[in-house]
């Protein structure tokens, strides 16, 4: 089996990407030691594309990543759609999910945490995990033992309801 250079490959879009950072509303900034920190939206004027950017990066490229109309519950909203011919390197094999699985609810707009947002978690159709995020939008689930591919919803009354897959 040919091993793919994930982390060049990574690198490769980054750079590729970053002469259309203006149109997609990402920020770059210096990190301390010569590194570069991508905003693609807490700080910057991101908007769904920079997601797109940040999920295909995540992938080292390996995927097609878009979006399409949606709902959770009847309320419309987008899912992102992930196809690749690489689901193991692409991190995407349906494999045991080892570690933590930490989930991040940010008001769009703002980019602020959502507290007390609930989430979802759903692996074959079934909900295998469920709670409300913490005063900084956030729900982390340990050693968790998940097997890909899951389904991750977060809502809150009076907020858009999301599903990432």
């Amino acid at each position: 089996m040919t091993q793919i250079p994930l982390n060049a490959r990574a690198r490769e879009f980054v750079e590729s990407t970053l002469a259309s950072r203006d149109e997609l509303g990402l920020a770059i900034h210096r990190a301390e030691g010569g590194g570069r920190v991508i905003d693609c939206g807490i700080g910057a004027p991101a908007g769904l594309a920079a997601g797109v950017f940040l999920a295909r990066l995540t992938l080292a490229d390996l995927a097609d990543v878009s979006l399409q109309s949606g709902a959770v519950a009847g309320v419309p909203c987008p899912e992102v759609v992930v196809r690749t011919d690489h689901p193991v390197a692409g991190g995407l094999g349906g494999g045991v999910i080892t570690g933590t699985l930490t989930i991040s609810v940010l008001e769009a707009t703002t980019r602020a945490p959502i507290d007390a947002a609930a989430v979802i978690v759903t692996a074959a159709g079934k909900k295998v995990h469920s709670g409300l995020t913490n005063t900084k939008g956030v729900l982390v689930y340990a050693n968790t033992g998940l097997k890909g591919p899951i389904n991750v919803t977060a809502g809150k009354d009076k907020y858009e309801s999301t599903t990432v897959v």
